[in-house]
């Protein structure tokens, strides 16, 4: 859930270095296929720059259409992404497509697919979903791959190994971070959509870290009553939080001493209260017997919440605290959060985390483990104990360096033995290393 390239200078100047190559090098152009039956009329995009997601009208569905009798992943429209120069890769597209809420309602999002500037043969995709970790629809990793040099940096590391990429923004319209239903449905849903436009026979696998982990993680569950005629290669997750009401302690003690912990603790509450009215309608009763709202009015809620001026640590640690206590957000997180409870995972899976990270517990990742390997699934469990990297300093982040360590030395080669076959035959697997052993 947190930044990645801030904390590490070696990583920072590797991204640089990415950044001032030459794009498009080569001309792998993705196609445009028409939008399925009911879509209705696209709305004509011609912007050359990128627009913030909420004011950008191609970012919803079109007027006057059926969209919503339409099966879940159907392209609704597409377009070449705003300012390809400003994009890794040979080309890019945005699909807006139909998926499916957390309460089983039809609504759509938009999922960004990347073209290498070299494929590789045969042909595969990694669907990435990034961390972000936020309830505001501008935050969307269709917007952000403009803005935020480490998003950059992971899928131009993907297509520079020939990987198609497909990016989707998982939260949804109403920004639901930490709504797990939603952001599974619309990970395999953008997954659908995405194949439309690569070539026939592709196979595909998916990872996500942190926030990007929770997407992924409810995806896989709901892969096979959902979406069973998806057959991914392989799925991996890292920094994950398997019990949300656990993380969400975590950050409550964390954000009183580290700000930053603070930011996504406030966001993973909003986004759920997007998701959910009646978690909204908990929050801002809440708010209002502290004072901190006269009205309810959800929107007026958000801007208190955000804001370090009206609400320091110790009123968010209060808050969040009232909240956790609720039933109906008890009721809430357990239904639409919490890991382990809504489907095997039926493709190989790579699990991995630092023993120290402090936003989950080994304990609860090493729970979702057994119980998947006990009901059959073939999951590879790394657990990195490695402590060197610290180098004396205090209150280093373990979560954030496993980040780096899991993407960039350990899931390029299981990308590779997922798609060629050899990764897990059958079985689990528990390795306690600081990726030196794969």
């Amino acid at each position: 859930m947190r930044s990645l390239v801030t904390l590490l200078p070696a990583l920072a100047c590797t991204v640089s270095t990415v950044l001032a190559l030459p794009l498009n090098t080569t001309n792998t152009t993705l196609p445009t296929p028409a939008p399925g039956a009911g879509a209705g009329a696209c709305i004509i995009s011609n912007a050359t720059s990128p627009i913030l997601p909420s004011k950008d009208p191609w970012y919803k569905p079109p007027a006057n259409s059926f969209w919503e009798t339409t099966l879940p992943g159907t392209v609704l429209c597409s377009r070449p992404a705003p300012a390809q120069d400003e994009t890794p890769g040979s080309s890019a597209m945005n699909i807006l497509f139909r998926t499916t809420d957390s309460h089983d309602n039809p609504t759509w999002t938009v999922t960004t697919v990347l073209a290498p500037s070299t494929p590789r043969s045969p042909p595969a995709m990694i669907s990435y979903q990034h961390f972000m970790d936020s309830p505001s629809v501008d935050d969307s990793p269709s917007y952000r791959i403009y803005k935020e040099v480490e998003l950059y940096f992971i899928v131009d590391s993907l297509l520079q190994k020939g990987y198609y990429v497909n990016m989707p923004d998982y939260e949804g319209p109403k920004a639901s971070f930490t709504a797990g239903k939603m952001s599974g449905h619309a990970t395999l849903d953008s997954v659908t959509a995405a194949l439309r436009f690569l070539p026939d026979g592709i196979q595909y696998a998916m990872y996500g870290y942190s926030g990007g982990s929770f997407a992924t993680e409810w995806a896989a569950e709901l892969a096979e009553s959902y979406a069973p005629k998806l057959h991914f290669a392989g799925a991996g997750i890292g920094g994950a939080y398997p019990n949300v009401t656990d993380a969400f302690e975590k950050l409550r003690e964390l954000q009183l001493t580290d700000s930053a912990w603070g930011k996504h603790l406030r966001s993973a509450m909003l986004g759920i209260g997007n998701e959910h009215q009646d978690a909204a309608d908990s929050a801002m009763d809440i708010l209002i017997s502290m004072g901190k709202l006269s009205t309810k009015d959800w929107e007026a809620a958000k801007k208190i919440v955000r804001s370090t001026s009206k609400m320091d640590a110790q009123a968010i640690y209060d808050f969040s605290g009232q909240l956790l206590q609720s039933a109906t957000v008890q009721n809430v997180l357990e239904e639409d959060a919490r890991f382990g409870l809504h489907g095997l995972p039926r493709m190989p899976m790579v699990i991995h985390r630092h023993e120290l990270d402090p936003l989950s517990s080994t304990a609860e990742t090493t729970s979702l483990w057994f119980g998947y390997c006990f009901h059959g699934a073939r999951v590879l469990y790394h657990l990195n104990p490695d402590v060197s990297k610290a180098q004396g300093q205090a209150n280093f982040d373990w979560h954030r360096q496993e980040g780096i360590d899991g993407m960039f030395k350990g899931m390029p080669q299981y990308f590779e033995q997922m798609f060629n076959g050899t990764f897990l035959p059958d079985g689990c697997r528990w390795v306690y290393d600081n990726w030196t052993v794969l």
